[in-house]
């Protein structure tokens, strides 16, 4: 076994070892594996036992199976996995990668002990997402982790159900769900959200009391519809409960106990839009994006409260894991990385003060200049053909100017031939452009000539 995947998998062991819950934090996450694009590719079908790794990188793809049993899966770019089988094991999503979890059959992804889920991009769930409690231990546990503040995790037509006390969720970034539901058989604090992070549902199910925390800070669930209330949800004031002004609290089964204060300690706030709106911090980052223009990556922001007191900068990185500084925010809300770095950048927003750090989602852009994607004639008069890759479909066609100024967008259906027939109004003056093709998430950047007759 190679000394890197040795020590590699002894610091996962070491790390599952510590892994257990105190009331003093969250679960931490261990960091996320390095991802260089030459580590053993896992394939459709394909069963991960005991000791077995494997990453997923490269194009995006669609896989019909795959089953973990004991092994661990390192997702470093954009997979979707129809029927996904997890009996135990491992799974990681590196930054800025999506991993999407197919309904299947139809039923339940069920967690059945000895799992870890380290999420540090992006997973949509698109079954329930159950973490049962069919083999879980104190040496077994389900552990689903958003492991940063820009992770997103989506269960957004079904539910994530927790029905042991070996099974928790961390929640460090954002949650989307139907409903989250806390049976008569989880734990205390199997529900810990980190300082500033969200979960939007809208239904919460609570059975067992205290299930919710937020030991480190302030961390909010956003109810939209209704909440089911047998057990006191909290006993953590960090704990904000932001209800719409159509929520309902049923709390007849815990009344009916003789108890008085179905939320617990938890701070309420009704007619309550968003998790946002409660301010948890004296800012909120209301937009960012980043669009690769041709010598430049542009970068724009929209933010909204009072940052006087917050260090606010652009941060960049080319592993999504690394980041260092390339500008600091100013009033005019955009700026320009002058010199993109080759390949993928991926960018965020930082705001600081000594006690705390907050990031926004990181965005993404590749660069390349695959010699695979030609245009002809070029020059040319009134138009011009793009021959694509092959097995690429649809792409976004941008015309830049010489001086850098969009001048037309327009989206191409592709026919499957691989060529693409663009005319030209007459309109277009005779010069010098930049045509940028966008496929599957890949940016190419092509020379244009326009002549006249």
């Amino acid at each position: 076994m190679p000394n890197r995947l040795r020590i590699a998998l002894c610091m996962l062991l070491f790390t599952h070892t510590l892994s257990i819950p105190s009331t003093a934090q969250c679960i931490v996450a261990p960091p996320a594996p390095a991802c260089t694009g030459t580590e053993p590719k896992a394939t459709d079908g394909e069963t991960l036992g005991t000791s077995a790794t494997k990453y997923y990188y490269g194009a995006s793809a669609t896989y019909n199976s795959l089953t973990l049993d004991g092994g661990t899966l390192i997702v470093c770019g954009n997979l979707t996995i129809d029927k996904l089988t997890f009996n135990t094991g491992t799974l990681y999503v590196e930054p800025g990668a999506t991993f999407v979890i197919g309904s299947g059959t139809g039923t339940a992804l069920q967690l059945q002990g000895g799992c870890y889920i380290y999420n540090y991009g992006t997973i949509n769930v698109q079954r329930t997402l159950l973490l049962d409690g069919a083999h879980v231990s104190t040496s077994q546990p389900n552990i689903v982790v958003n492991a940063s503040t820009s992770s997103v995790l989506t269960v957004a037509f079904d539910w994530l159900v927790i029905n042991n006390p070996y099974s928790w969720f961390v929640n460090n970034g954002k949650l989307t769900t139907h409903g989250v539901v806390t049976d008569p058989q989880s734990g205390a604090g199997s529900v810990c959200l980190g300082p500033s992070s969200q979960i939007s549902m809208s239904i919460l199910v609570n059975n067992a009391p205290n299930t919710y925390t937020a030991p480190s800070g302030p961390g909010c669930i956003n109810v939209l519809d209704h909440s089911y209330i047998c057990e006191s949800v909290t006993s953590n004031s960090n704990v904000r409960a932001c209800l719409s002004s159509t929520h309902i609290t049923d709390s007849s089964c815990f009344v009916s106990r003789g108890h008085v204060k179905a939320w617990g300690n938890a701070t309420t706030f009704s007619s309550c839009t968003s998790c946002g709106s409660i301010a948890l911090l004296p800012l909120s980052i209301l937009s960012f994006s980043a669009e690769a223009t041709p010598n430049t990556n542009h970068l724009a922001w929209q933010i909204t409260g009072d940052g006087s007191t917050f260090d606010l900068q652009i941060e960049r990185s080319s592993d999504g894991s690394h980041f260092s500084t390339l500008s600091i925010l100013t009033p005019t809300q955009s700026t320009y990385d002058d010199a993109p770095l080759p390949g993928t950048t991926f960018y965020r927003i930082a705001y600081a003060k000594p006690e705390k750090q907050i990031f926004s989602m990181i965005k993404m852009i590749k660069r390349e200049n695959a010699r695979n994607l030609s245009i002809y004639p070029n020059p040319f008069t009134d138009q011009f053909t793009i021959c694509l890759p092959t097995q690429t479909t649809p792409a976004w066609l941008e015309l830049y100017g010489a001086d850098g100024r969009k001048i037309k967008q327009l989206y191409i259906h592709d026919t499957g031939n691989g060529a693409i027939n663009i005319k030209i109004g007459q309109t277009l003056p005779p010069g010098l452009y930049t045509l940028k093709v966008t496929i599957n998430n890949q940016i190419y950047f092509r020379k244009l000539i326009r002549n006249i007759d």
